[in-house]
């Protein structure tokens, strides 16, 4: 998963905004833009003109339908998605209008499954980050309103499930590498990048391996399991079940040992 930062995409501050109190949010929730074609410079510019004198995007990420998430407010600042529950929501919107029978304004094709699985990456994302983000609703969950709209797949959404998917999968290896590098549990990136794309079963193994991290967070350890109790964890975790494939595969292949118990002491 990659996230376009603010720098990168250019987004607008017109003055200090308030910071945001992690340990006070329990909630995420989710938005579209009630047009069919905005882009994030637009509903910039909706915000920043709002009669509510919004100081940027309100939102602290967006998804377009072509699945690149863009950062928003992020995790430093409050956002303006929920009128008085800003303090304890972090506010995820989709491009797109997933409302019919707004007057004027035409309703989207039914949401892309590029932007559908980026939405789901980036819910699970905010969850590792946030691990008191617990419940997950449609912006109508909170307040009175339709948003996200009659034909969001909320339902859907909520059971953080990719689509064309049995489990979360990570869409390439550089996901899994950008993942890895940013928690810390590798530096050689361009070794396991060519490895986890030569080899078939490394690369599944990477997918479970995500899809676990993804979902259920966790943090390095201090001391490693030894490998027995490495492959102990990962079976207990369902990301591996053919032991004796994976302690053949390790044998005399020092790197492999060594990442494998690396990344148990993460997850574990």
């Amino acid at each position: 998963m990659n996230i376009i930062t603010r720098n990168q995409w250019g987004a607008k501050v017109t003055a200090p905004l308030q910071k945001l109190n992690l340990a006070k949010v329990n909630a995420i929730a989710l938005h579209h833009m009630a047009s069919p074609t905005a882009d994030i410079y637009e509903v910039q510019r909706w915000h920043l003109n709002s009669p509510n004198n919004w100081r940027c995007l309100g939102y602290h990420y967006w998804v377009g339908f072509d699945g690149k998430i863009y950062e928003g407010r992020g995790f430093e600042h409050v956002g303006a998605g929920v009128a008085n529950q800003n303090d304890r929501i972090i506010s995820i919107g989709f491009q797109g209008n997933y409302q019919s029978g707004l007057a004027n304004i035409p309703l989207s094709p039914p949401m892309p499954d590029a932007q559908f699985n980026a939405g789901v990456d980036i819910i699970n994302f905010v969850r590792t980050q946030v691990m008191t983000a617990h419940i997950l609703g449609g912006h109508s969950e909170f307040m009175a309103t339709a948003c996200p709209g009659d034909m969001f797949p909320l339902e859907e959404m909520k059971a953080l499930k990719k689509r064309n998917s049995g489990y979360i999968l990570s869409s390439s290896v550089d996901d899994l590498m950008n993942e890895l590098v940013w928690r810390g549990i590798v530096s050689d990136v361009e070794m396991w990048r060519r490895r986890g794309n030569e080899d078939v079963n490394l690369r599944y193994f990477y997918d479970k391996y995500y899809h676990y991290m993804l979902f259920n967070g966790g943090s390095v350890k201090a001391d490693f399991p030894s490998l027995a109790t490495a492959m102990d964890i990962f079976v207990k975790q369902g990301i591996v079940s053919n032991v004796d494939l994976w302690m053949e595969k390790m044998d005399g292949d020092d790197n492999l040992m060594w990442l494998f118990r690396k990344l148990a002491a993460y997850v574990n």
